[in-house]
């Protein structure tokens, strides 16, 4: 409503408005009620890469249901295994990926019921209780887990977040992370709950460090969050934009914080799954080294 006209979300050359991101997460919201989908539904997303996946993301949240990302990477016996644990009532799907469990499969790109729903908000209150979303943890240390994350839980990571990184409307941020993971969470929130730009890459833009780095130029990206071994292939500079650097997911070492917080803010980040993402966060400066071998998390 404050910019309507503002771009939400990019990616290869396609975008979206937020005007334009409300009234299609909208049609998606109205036509799963009509599914007779209620709070605290879980609704699967098996998507490959593209601004369809955040429309059924918001489309789900709107009608009070949790998203499930069933990536369509993932190993079948994975996916299955994800399905019937979780036991979701839909899977929206964008792309090619088969499941063996009876569960309802949508089409995003294929249905005319979609795009003939109004267009206007669904008058449904969401409650700080209510489901946003189901991640499965990696398994690491045994079965993989579903952890469900509450819409409190969610606000108040991005409200500190938000105080902590002074995001405004300028920012453009990285959409990094496959929305299989949880930091893929804040990295969508923080963008969309400040009328900034989130910008998406796929796997093939990941591998490629050389096209990584020219999107961080010409898109002019302000926030970067990616893994210490991802941030170790890149040549650290201000791309032209960049105001910050957030390494997570594994142990950040002293080399790289010290290429990295020469050209811009540099955090460090740690929160399992069952936290909300982020649990700890520490803006880096050299007179930490002094206090530990590796880079602290605060």
């Amino acid at each position: 409503e404050i910019s309507p006209n503002k771009t939400a979300l990019f990616y290869h050359n396609e975008q979206l408005t937020y005007d334009e991101l409300n009234k299609k997460s909208n049609q998606l919201a109205h036509y799963l009620v009509n599914k007779e989908v209620k709070e605290n539904d879980i609704i699967g997303i098996s998507s490959e890469t593209g601004l369809d996946m955040l429309i059924a993301i918001l489309g789900i949240l709107k009608v009070g249901a949790a998203y499930l990302p069933i990536s369509p990477s993932l190993p079948e016996e994975r996916a299955q295994l994800m399905i019937q644990e979780a036991k979701p009532k839909l899977i929206l799907k964008r792309g090619q990926h088969s499941f063996i469990h009876k569960v309802e499969t949508i089409d995003l790109l294929d249905s005319n019921e979609i795009i003939n729903q109004p267009i206007t908000n669904p008058n449904i209150t969401i409650q700080p209780s209510t489901l946003a979303y189901v991640i499965f943890t990696s398994g690491s240390t045994g079965v993989p887990k579903g952890v469900q994350v509450e819409h409190a839980n969610l606000t108040s990571l991005i409200h500190a977040l938000m105080q902590k990184f002074d995001i405004d409307n300028s920012e453009k941020v990285l959409l990094f992370s496959d929305y299989g993971f949880d930091a893929s969470v804040e990295q969508i929130w923080l963008a969309l709950c400040n009328g900034a730009k989130l910008v998406l890459v796929n796997e093939d833009m990941r591998l490629n460090i050389d096209a990584f780095e020219n999107l961080l130029a010409k898109e002019e990206i302000t926030h970067l969050h990616a893994t210490p071994a991802f941030l170790e292939q890149i040549t650290p500079s201000s791309f032209g934009g960049l105001k910050r650097v957030i390494a997570g997911g594994d142990v950040c070492n002293w080399d790289l914080a010290n290429n990295w917080y020469a050209h811009c803010d540099f955090f460090n980040e740690y929160g399992p799954t069952e936290t909300t993402v982020t649990s700890l966060i520490n803006q880096v400066n050299p007179s930490q080294k002094a206090i530990s071998l590796t880079v602290p998390i605060g």
